[in-house]
Protein backbone atom coordinates (compact mmCIF):
# COMPACT_ATOMS: atom_id res chain seq x y z
CA UNK A 1 0.00 0.00 0.00
CA UNK A 2 1.96 3.22 -1.08
CA UNK A 3 -0.82 5.56 0.16
CA UNK A 4 -3.14 5.84 3.38
CA UNK A 5 -6.57 4.48 3.27
CA UNK A 6 -9.23 6.08 5.02
CA UNK A 7 -12.47 3.63 5.97
CA UNK A 8 -15.32 5.84 6.10
CA UNK A 9 -18.87 6.07 5.80
CA UNK A 10 -20.27 6.98 2.40
CA UNK A 11 -19.07 10.16 0.46
CA UNK A 12 -15.69 11.49 -0.50
CA UNK A 13 -13.40 12.44 2.56
CA UNK A 14 -10.38 12.71 0.92
CA UNK A 15 -9.14 13.72 -1.84
CA UNK A 16 -5.87 14.64 -3.69
CA UNK A 17 -2.96 12.26 -4.71
CA UNK A 18 -1.68 11.55 -1.29
CA UNK A 19 -4.58 9.85 0.13
CA UNK A 20 -7.17 7.72 -1.00
CA UNK A 21 -10.51 6.97 0.76
CA UNK A 22 -12.67 3.56 0.62
CA UNK A 23 -16.32 3.63 1.20
CA UNK A 24 -17.81 2.19 3.92
CA UNK A 25 -21.48 1.83 3.20
CA UNK A 26 -24.58 1.04 5.52
CA UNK A 27 -23.60 -2.19 7.38
CA UNK A 28 -20.61 -2.70 5.46
CA UNK A 29 -18.18 -2.25 8.56
CA UNK A 30 -20.04 -5.66 9.69
CA UNK A 31 -18.44 -7.85 7.36
CA UNK A 32 -15.52 -10.02 8.56
CA UNK A 33 -13.45 -8.31 6.44
CA UNK A 34 -13.42 -5.37 8.14
CA UNK A 35 -13.38 -6.60 11.33
CA UNK A 36 -10.14 -8.51 10.04
CA UNK A 37 -8.81 -4.18 9.44
CA UNK A 38 -10.02 -3.57 12.92
CA UNK A 39 -11.01 -5.33 15.52
CA UNK A 40 -12.65 -2.29 17.02
CA UNK A 41 -15.53 -2.02 14.23
CA UNK A 42 -15.42 1.92 14.72
CA UNK A 43 -15.60 4.21 11.88
CA UNK A 44 -13.64 5.48 10.39
CA UNK A 45 -10.52 3.42 10.36
CA UNK A 46 -6.68 5.26 8.56
CA UNK A 47 -4.31 2.84 7.59
CA UNK A 48 -1.00 4.14 7.25
CA UNK A 49 1.42 2.65 3.92
CA UNK A 50 3.66 1.12 7.15
CA UNK A 51 0.37 -0.45 8.55
CA UNK A 52 -0.20 2.11 11.28
CA UNK A 53 -3.89 1.61 12.55
CA UNK A 54 -6.28 4.44 13.85
CA UNK A 55 -9.12 3.37 14.42
CA UNK A 56 -11.23 6.00 15.80
CA UNK A 57 -12.24 9.43 15.28
CA UNK A 58 -9.96 11.24 17.23
CA UNK A 59 -6.76 9.56 16.86
CA UNK A 60 -7.33 9.31 12.91
CA UNK A 61 -8.54 13.45 12.87
CA UNK A 62 -5.11 13.98 14.78
CA UNK A 63 -3.24 11.92 12.05
CA UNK A 64 -4.74 13.94 9.40
CA UNK A 65 -3.83 17.23 10.77
CA UNK A 66 -0.48 16.40 11.86
CA UNK A 67 0.16 14.94 8.05
CA UNK A 68 -1.60 17.80 6.17
CA UNK A 69 0.26 19.67 3.48
CA UNK A 70 2.10 22.08 4.24
CA UNK A 71 0.87 25.43 4.81
CA UNK A 72 -2.20 24.50 5.04
CA UNK A 73 -4.82 26.02 7.79
CA UNK A 74 -5.90 24.01 10.63
CA UNK A 75 -7.65 26.32 12.91
CA UNK A 76 -7.69 26.43 16.11
CA UNK A 77 -6.04 23.63 18.81
CA UNK A 78 -9.35 21.51 20.37
CA UNK A 79 -10.14 21.55 23.69
CA UNK A 80 -9.70 17.87 24.55
CA UNK A 81 -12.96 17.34 27.01
CA UNK A 82 -15.23 19.23 24.04
CA UNK A 83 -14.06 16.24 21.47
CA UNK A 84 -15.37 13.61 23.72
CA UNK A 85 -18.76 14.29 23.75
CA UNK A 86 -19.73 14.39 20.76
CA UNK A 87 -18.51 10.48 21.19
CA UNK A 88 -20.48 9.77 24.17
CA UNK A 89 -22.42 6.33 24.34
CA UNK A 90 -25.41 7.79 25.41
CA UNK A 91 -26.08 10.05 22.89
CA UNK A 92 -24.87 7.08 19.83
CA UNK A 93 -26.72 8.09 16.84
CA UNK A 94 -26.30 4.68 15.07
CA UNK A 95 -28.64 3.47 17.49
CA UNK A 96 -31.22 4.70 15.52
CA UNK A 97 -29.77 2.54 12.09
CA UNK A 98 -29.80 -0.73 14.25
CA UNK A 99 -32.89 -1.75 11.64
CA UNK A 100 -29.95 -0.82 8.51
CA UNK A 101 -27.96 -3.93 10.08
CA UNK A 102 -29.88 -6.45 10.89
CA UNK A 103 -30.21 -8.68 7.05
CA UNK A 104 -26.56 -8.00 6.81
CA UNK A 105 -25.80 -9.57 10.62
CA UNK A 106 -28.48 -12.79 9.55
CA UNK A 107 -26.24 -13.33 6.57
CA UNK A 108 -22.85 -12.79 8.29
CA UNK A 109 -22.61 -14.20 11.61
CA UNK A 110 -23.54 -17.78 11.10
CA UNK A 111 -20.55 -18.35 9.34
CA UNK A 112 -18.40 -16.36 10.42
CA UNK A 113 -14.43 -17.03 11.83
CA UNK A 114 -14.63 -18.20 15.75
CA UNK A 115 -12.57 -15.51 16.62
CA UNK A 116 -15.27 -12.94 16.08
CA UNK A 117 -18.00 -15.16 17.52
CA UNK A 118 -18.18 -12.68 20.75
CA UNK A 119 -18.79 -9.51 18.58
CA UNK A 120 -21.51 -10.98 16.50
CA UNK A 121 -22.79 -12.79 19.16
CA UNK A 122 -23.39 -9.41 20.78
CA UNK A 123 -24.49 -7.10 17.52
CA UNK A 124 -26.92 -10.04 17.36
CA UNK A 125 -28.29 -9.79 20.49
CA UNK A 126 -29.20 -6.09 19.87
CA UNK A 127 -30.87 -6.31 16.31
CA UNK A 128 -32.57 -10.07 17.49
CA UNK A 129 -34.47 -7.39 20.03
CA UNK A 130 -35.74 -5.17 17.42
CA UNK A 131 -36.56 -7.60 15.05
CA UNK A 132 -39.20 -8.89 17.24
CA UNK A 133 -41.07 -5.48 16.95
CA UNK A 134 -42.01 -6.11 14.01
CA UNK A 135 -43.12 -9.49 14.47
CA UNK A 136 -46.89 -10.17 14.83
CA UNK A 137 -47.88 -11.49 18.42
CA UNK A 138 -44.36 -10.56 20.00
CA UNK A 139 -44.88 -10.22 24.15
CA UNK A 140 -44.67 -6.95 25.07
CA UNK A 141 -42.25 -7.93 27.55
CA UNK A 142 -39.39 -8.21 24.38
CA UNK A 143 -40.78 -5.05 22.77
CA UNK A 144 -40.79 -2.44 26.01
CA UNK A 145 -37.20 -2.91 26.89
CA UNK A 146 -36.80 -1.92 23.00
CA UNK A 147 -38.86 1.14 23.14
CA UNK A 148 -37.39 2.28 26.25
CA UNK A 149 -34.07 2.07 25.12
CA UNK A 150 -34.88 4.48 21.91
CA UNK A 151 -37.05 6.71 23.37
CA UNK A 152 -34.03 7.38 26.14
CA UNK A 153 -31.23 7.68 23.17
CA UNK A 154 -33.73 9.92 21.72
CA UNK A 155 -34.25 12.44 24.50
CA UNK A 156 -30.17 12.20 25.33
CA UNK A 157 -29.77 13.03 21.51
CA UNK A 158 -32.73 15.71 21.82
CA UNK A 159 -30.64 17.62 24.80
CA UNK A 160 -27.28 17.15 23.88
CA UNK A 161 -28.25 19.07 20.33
CA UNK A 162 -30.94 21.67 21.88
CA UNK A 163 -28.85 22.16 25.00
CA UNK A 164 -25.36 20.91 25.56
CA UNK A 165 -23.75 21.41 22.30
CA UNK A 166 -25.24 24.43 21.82
CA UNK A 167 -23.07 25.97 25.34
CA UNK A 168 -20.04 25.41 23.34
CA UNK A 169 -20.55 27.27 20.05
CA UNK A 170 -19.33 30.42 19.40
CA UNK A 171 -21.61 33.43 18.56
CA UNK A 172 -20.45 33.25 14.65
CA UNK A 173 -17.58 30.97 12.90
CA UNK A 174 -16.48 28.12 14.05
CA UNK A 175 -14.67 26.59 16.64
CA UNK A 176 -11.53 26.69 15.56
CA UNK A 177 -12.77 30.57 14.65
CA UNK A 178 -12.78 31.93 11.34
CA UNK A 179 -12.14 28.43 9.60
CA UNK A 180 -12.60 24.75 10.51
CA UNK A 181 -10.55 23.39 13.20
CA UNK A 182 -9.91 19.84 15.23
CA UNK A 183 -12.80 20.22 17.09
CA UNK A 184 -15.08 21.38 14.23
CA UNK A 185 -14.45 18.09 12.34
CA UNK A 186 -16.03 16.08 15.01
CA UNK A 187 -18.90 18.98 16.23
CA UNK A 188 -19.57 19.20 12.84
CA UNK A 189 -19.85 15.50 11.65
CA UNK A 190 -22.33 14.93 15.00
CA UNK A 191 -24.84 16.81 13.55
CA UNK A 192 -24.95 16.20 10.06
CA UNK A 193 -25.54 12.41 11.38
CA UNK A 194 -28.68 13.18 13.03
CA UNK A 195 -30.13 15.69 9.98
CA UNK A 196 -29.30 12.95 8.00
CA UNK A 197 -31.13 10.27 9.98
CA UNK A 198 -33.89 13.00 10.55
CA UNK A 199 -34.48 12.64 6.36
CA UNK A 200 -33.05 16.32 5.48
CA UNK A 201 -29.99 16.88 3.36
CA UNK A 202 -27.12 19.16 4.95
CA UNK A 203 -27.76 22.22 3.03
CA UNK A 204 -28.72 25.61 3.56
CA UNK A 205 -31.35 25.16 6.61
CA UNK A 206 -30.93 22.05 7.49
CA UNK A 207 -30.95 23.12 10.97
CA UNK A 208 -35.05 23.30 10.72
CA UNK A 209 -34.85 19.59 10.55
CA UNK A 210 -33.69 19.62 14.94
CA UNK A 211 -37.03 21.36 15.41
CA UNK A 212 -38.15 17.57 15.54
CA UNK A 213 -36.51 17.99 18.91
CA UNK A 214 -37.88 21.61 19.88
CA UNK A 215 -36.99 24.85 19.42
CA UNK A 216 -33.20 25.40 17.71
CA UNK A 217 -30.90 27.49 19.56
CA UNK A 218 -29.46 30.71 17.17
CA UNK A 219 -25.60 29.15 18.16
CA UNK A 220 -26.27 25.95 16.73
CA UNK A 221 -28.84 27.57 13.34
CA UNK A 222 -25.78 29.84 13.16
CA UNK A 223 -22.98 27.20 13.10
CA UNK A 224 -24.72 24.76 10.37
CA UNK A 225 -25.33 27.77 8.81
CA UNK A 226 -21.63 28.43 8.52
CA UNK A 227 -20.87 25.13 7.62
CA UNK A 228 -23.21 24.55 4.56
CA UNK A 229 -21.83 27.73 2.46
CA UNK A 230 -18.42 25.40 2.34
CA UNK A 231 -17.15 23.34 -0.86
CA UNK A 232 -15.71 20.98 1.91
CA UNK A 233 -19.29 20.44 3.28
CA UNK A 234 -21.08 19.94 0.36
CA UNK A 235 -19.03 17.38 -1.20
CA UNK A 236 -18.73 15.34 2.13
CA UNK A 237 -22.52 15.55 3.27
CA UNK A 238 -25.10 17.55 1.58
CA UNK A 239 -26.25 14.30 -0.05
CA UNK A 240 -26.70 12.29 2.70
CA UNK A 241 -23.88 11.47 5.85
CA UNK A 242 -24.08 7.22 4.70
Amino acid sequence: MSKPVLYRFGGAWLHGRSRSGERVLEGENLEVSYLKITAQNIIPALVTPTGELYDSSMSSTQCLIKNAPQGAKTGKPADPKLLEIPHADNINPNVFLLAAHYNILQRVAPTAPAEFKKFYDAKMAKTNGLSAIYTPGTSSDLNAPYFKASQNNWNAVANFTLRVLSTHLPEQGFLGRDIPGEADYHVGAWPACITNILGAKNEAGAWKSFEAFGPVPKSLRKYLDAWTTRKSWNTVYKNGFR
